[in-house]
């Protein structure tokens, strides 16, 4: 009876041994998946765009009072 209750424990022991060290390579995985995505992320644009004075740039023939905003 102490054999079984011993081999019973060993067993669990065991058990939980091999679920511990799946848990830990799945959130190594995890955590590589995440890093992964860090390094790769495409930095997002303003969505303000500055405004453009097409105006300014066409010299004192062809100025107008007209602004575009692009």
């Amino acid at each position: 009876m102490v054999k079984e209750t011993i081999d019973h424990l060993l067993k669990q022991h065991r058990i939980a041994g091999e679920m511990y060290i799946a848990q830990q390579k799945e959130l190594q995985a995890v955590a590589e998946i995440k890093t992964r995505n860090v390094h790769f992320q495409v930095p997002r644009q303003k969505k303000s765009q500055p405004k453009v004075d097409l105006a300014a740039n066409l010299g004192e023939e062809g100025r107008t009072e007209e602004r575009v905003n692009l």
